[in-house]
């Protein structure tokens, strides 16, 4: 398993960083993972200016409780409708989607090469033939059509 997506992105950190201190910030997502994951990463950035109450679900009772303690909800916008739902008009909903980028792209094709081995040839862009591109022999012998040729595919 290879976890993308899982850091803030540096547009909320920079947003996050322009608020007054003191200001009390809560992280809400679909799935509880992705909210933990959300709460670590603005955690680690170190904010001197905020105070992070926590992370929950979207679902249950737990944003309620939530929202009524924040000044910012930081989520995606799968759960802004909710958080819109339930916390006051004062409360400032800053959407945070998890989104592939290419260095996320890039990062998860360089894993997936080094598992592979570095054995993978690289695939031609997608319309264009190699320039020595011919049909694979590696299966047929080179042999000529005698009696060798049975016994010399049996013996490899």
């Amino acid at each position: 398993m290879i976890a993308l997506l899982a850091e803030a992105h540096l547009e909320t950190l920079h947003r996050l960083a322009q608020l007054p201190a003191g200001t009390r910030v809560g992280v809400a997502s679909d799935a509880v993972e992705t909210a933990h994951n959300l709460e670590h990463s603005i955690a680690n950035a170190a904010l001197p200016n905020i105070v992070l109450v926590g992370a929950c679900p979207a679902e249950g009772a737990g944003l309620g409780r939530l929202v009524r303690r924040v000044d910012v909800v930081v989520c995606s916008s799968l759960a802004a409708e909710r958080v819109r739902q339930l916390a006051a008009p004062s409360v400032q909903v800053m959407i945070d989607d998890r989104a592939l980028d290419p260095r996320a792209i890039e990062m998860l094709a360089a894993v997936l090469v080094r598992q592979n081995g570095d054995s993978a040839p690289a695939a031609p862009p997608a319309g264009r033939e190699r320039p020595n591109a011919r049909p694979s022999d590696a299966r047929t012998p080179r042999h000529s059509t005698s009696r060798s040729t049975t016994r010399g595919i049996g013996a490899r």
